[in-house]
């Protein structure tokens, strides 16, 4: 990605790190790196329309207790390729699956948000011998996107362009968002990468009954993109040992809506039973 932003935002990444690509099946996958080498594997997977730097404010302190891999899914505005991948039926997690087994020969603790939810989902379906503890922000994929809500701020971006889209990124933090994040959010915009972005399909039942790793969901009460109570009932009736907790005055962006919050159920859940 040709992003001012983004090589400011990465010059600027809050703990050393390293950078790699990882050949797979939806082509070469950037990854960045960071965390003691013998720390337990934790994998961060973005939103759509983002890559592995929205996860700055949280990286820093997920590092200090695992190995973390912040990987970019390919076609989204990061510096993996850009292609379209796959959506049938497990094959977003075989990719997940061949970034995993490029980095980990141990199961691994995943957490994904929106978009990264979903693919976490799959991933953690169709290869669940490799997830030891999962956590879902906002996820996709488990409810239908709320459609009065989707026409309401998607069409501004269809008619204004820019200003639009900045209208409903605002939206989707209660805090202000920085001027470095709108400014990389803007620059990921101006990817234009519609065409090579893949839209997650609800999940099937019988996929999310396969989950079996121990899972904890978090969820904004005013969540626009998914319903917070038709979420929450899904996964509590097909994952039945998922833990499902829901964040007052918490939109979509929740890393960085109820970031410390978010860290305060997330590092003892992975802790928790090691």
């Amino acid at each position: 990605m040709d992003s001012p932003y983004y090589d400011a935002l990465l010059a600027r990444y809050p703990t050393p790190f390293e950078s790699c690509f990882v050949p797979t099946r939806a082509g070469s996958t950037h990854v960045l790196i960071s965390g003691p080498v013998d720390a337990p594997p934790l994998f961060l997977i973005h939103g759509s329309g983002t890559n592995a730097l929205s996860w700055g404010l949280q990286v820093e302190a997920f590092s200090q207790h695992y190995r973390v891999f912040a990987v970019e899914i390919p076609g989204q505005p990061g510096k993996s390729e850009r292609v379209r991948p796959s959506i049938r039926k497990g094959a977003i997690g075989d990719w997940l699956c061949d970034v995993v087994h490029a980095l980990s020969a141990q199961p691994i603790h995943l957490i994904g948000i929106s978009l990264g939810g979903w693919v976490a989902l799959k991933f953690a379906s169709y290869h669940p011998e490799r997830v030891k503890k999962l956590v879902l922000l906002a996820p996709a994929g488990v409810v239908r996107v709320q459609k009065r809500n989707f026409v309401r701020y998607m069409l501004p971006v269809l008619w204004r362009g820019e200003p639009g889209y900045l209208h409903m990124i605002r939206k989707m933090a209660h805090r202000d968002l920085d001027q470095e994040v709108i400014g990389l959010m803007l620059d990921c915009y101006r990817q234009r990468t519609l065409m090579t972005s893949i839209i997650p399909t609800v999940l099937p039942a019988s996929e999310m009954r396969r989950v079996s790793a121990p899972t904890l969901a978090l969820i904004g009460t005013t969540d626009f993109f998914f319903h917070p109570g038709a979420t929450r009932r899904r996964l509590n009736r097909l994952i039945p040992h998922a833990l499902v907790k829901q964040f007052p005055a918490c939109d979509h962006y929740i890393p960085y809506d109820q970031s410390e919050r978010m860290m305060a159920e997330i590092m003892p859940f992975l802790a928790s039973g090691k």
